[in-house]
């Protein structure tokens, strides 16, 4: 979803209800704060963020989520 053209960013409207789905995996307060730290990034880059809610998303769901917005 992220590398869908090449381009390093999520695409409008691709991927927006799975990270939902992943922010309930993580828990709505790390959600919150992994975007609030996005934020306060420049620049803000999406790519770092998903590493970082990678981070905190438990061993054997990383690959799963890393499937779907990689492709890897």
């Amino acid at each position: 979803l992220v590398d869908a053209d090449g381009k390093e960013y999520l695409e409008v409207n691709h991927g927006a209800l799975m990270i939902y789905d992943w922010s309930q995996e993580v828990g709505p307060e790390t959600f919150y704060r992994l975007m609030r730290e996005l934020a306060g990034e420049k620049p803000a880059v999406f790519t770092n963020f998903l590493e970082k809610l990678l981070d905190t998303t438990p061993a054997n769901r990383q690959g799963h989520w890393r499937n779907i917005f990689s492709g890897q």
